[in-house]
């Protein structure tokens, strides 16, 4: 009798773990889901509006308004690794980071305020900003944030990279 019991016992713990990793699961699946519609959101229709004309002169612009803005870029706590351009039918250039460091939500808001004018630089940064926001948000155990691509063009988009901490 003393057998059943304990298998009893074991079979409701472990419908219980299972219960409990499927409620865990489904809570990091809906927080995922809420980041992934918030994750764009106004930003991503502003980078739409300015990448729909292709013209040369229009994307040198972009780039010199990019690269005059690195070191306010840099201030946001994201180093500047370079950039890239898909030259397809739909222009788009693609924006690497490395993460280096967090910063404080005032200074992040005063990057945005001194950003108001540089239009695309301010999304630029509104997306790193965004994207620590998921980091934090999904604790990746033993990962942490390394590197940040954003793609701007008429198909906006983020990948971001994790490595192993020390």
């Amino acid at each position: 009798m003393a057998l059943d019991d304990l298998l009893d016992k074991a079979k409701e713990s472990a419908s219980n773990l299972a219960d409990k990793a499927k409620e865990s699961a489904g809570s990091i699946s809906n927080k995922f889901v809420e980041l992934k519609d918030n994750f764009l959101g106004d930003e991503e229709k502003e980078i739409e509006d300015e990448f729909k004309d292709n013209s040369a002169s229009k994307m040198q612009n972009i780039i010199q308004n990019i690269t005059d803005s690195i070191a306010l870029i840099n201030k946001s706590g994201y180093e500047f690794k370079g950039i890239g351009a898909n030259l397809g039918l739909a222009l788009s250039f693609s924006l690497a980071f490395h993460f280096k460091k967090d910063i404080s939500d005032e200074d992040k808001s005063a990057l945005l305020e001194e950003a108001k004018e540089k239009k695309l630089v301010k999304l630029i940064l509104k997306m790193l900003f965004k994207a620590d926001e998921f980091y934090k948000a999904f604790k990746l155990g033993a990962y942490e944030l390394d590197t940040v691509n954003i793609t701007l063009g008429l198909s906006p988009g983020m990948n971001l990279g994790f490595k192993k901490g020390d």
